[in-house]
């Protein structure tokens, strides 16, 4: 491409010449250089030379055309060397500080009305149990320095000396809180495999009763489910449906299996409505509550709750 143009330019300085000439005049001087006889010879003086800059353009490479003299004919290239480009406005520093604070906040705002969300969908779940007027807390007697079989009796003084504080109607002693745990042991109804979805959960006399968990059939663990005695249990409702169906429960029997083999035979003295257990956002399980003292398995620690009474006594609690 640069050769064809190179020829371009020669043929245009050999063939159209522009038509000036050296004329003689009278005078001191013997020759002067003067401009064409008539316009036409003029403009077409004017437009080779232009058509000779563009040709020279175009032969100079694009990284040299900065370093090109202007020419002594007039002439300017085309295409010029480049120029700084300058900003048209300029953005200050507390400009920018203004628009940090501004977004911040915007992030600020959204996640408040996320979380303040996320608190009403908490606060429209069921849980299955009563959760005003109870104070709950953990306890863990191992720590200090009890151990089998005494821990059980430990646990069962202290449930007593509780419900003589003023103010509590109830107290009712698990392994551990409602939402906060989840245990999973194998119990099946003999002849059926145990289900992988079922839960455990070790409880004291009258837990249920002090979530205020209702009662469907049956009755609550109590004071006489002790050692010695009969093993019960008490199921919820999803347990009755998915392992008896329609049936009555009450007088079934559990195995609790222990290293593959049958720990515990336990009757079915009672069935209450499905209660939260284990989470908010998973679907309540088959759960199976079980006396902490009669037999396998031994809690470590116990968390207590306590019902207190909608009066003035309460507050001596707090």
């Amino acid at each position: 491409m640069h050769h064809c143009l190179r020829q371009a330019s020669r043929l245009l300085s050999l063939r159209l010449r522009p038509r000036a000439c050296l004329r003689k005049t009278p005078g001191k001087h013997r020759g002067v250089l003067v401009g064409a006889e008539n316009p036409r010879d003029a403009g077409q003086d004017g437009a080779i030379s232009h058509l000779q800059g563009i040709l020279a353009a175009l032969l100079v490479p694009s990284r040299c055309r900065h370093a090109l003299p202007r020419p002594a004919t007039g002439w300017t290239p085309l295409l010029s060397p480049p120029r700084p480009r300058q900003f048209l406005w300029h953005i200050s520093l507390s400009q920018i500080l203004v628009v940090g604070q501004i977004a911040i906040s915007l992030l600020m705002l959204v996640a408040a009305s996320l979380f303040v969300r996320t608190l009403a969908n908490l606060q429209s779940v069921e849980l299955g149990f009563n959760r005003e007027n109870v104070l709950l807390f953990q306890l863990n007697a191992r720590q200090g320095g009890h151990r089998d079989p005494e821990i059980a009796e430990f646990y069962g003084d202290l449930r007593n000396r509780l419900t003589t504080i003023p103010g509590v109607r109830q107290a009712g002693p698990a392994e551990s809180s409602l939402i906060g745990g989840e245990t999973q042991l194998p119990v099946n109804v003999p002849g059926m495999p145990p289900n992988q979805a079922t839960r455990v959960l070790v409880v004291g006399p009258e837990f249920l009763s002090t979530m205020q968990v209702a009662m469907l059939a049956g009755r609550d663990i109590e004071e006489r489910d002790r050692p010695g005695s009969q093993p019960v249990a008490v199921i919820n409702e999803r347990f009755a449906r998915t392992n008896f169906g329609d049936q009555n429960p009450l007088g079934r029997h559990l195995i609790l299996s222990k290293d593959g083999r049958p720990g515990r035979d336990m009757e079915i003295v009672g069935v209450f409505k499905n209660a939260r257990y284990g989470g908010l956002r998973e679907k309540i399980p088959p759960v199976v509550y079980i006396p902490y003292n009669q037999g396998y398995p031994q809690p470590n620690e116990m968390a207590y709750g306590l019902c207190t009474a909608d009066d003035g006594r309460s507050a001596r609690l707090r």
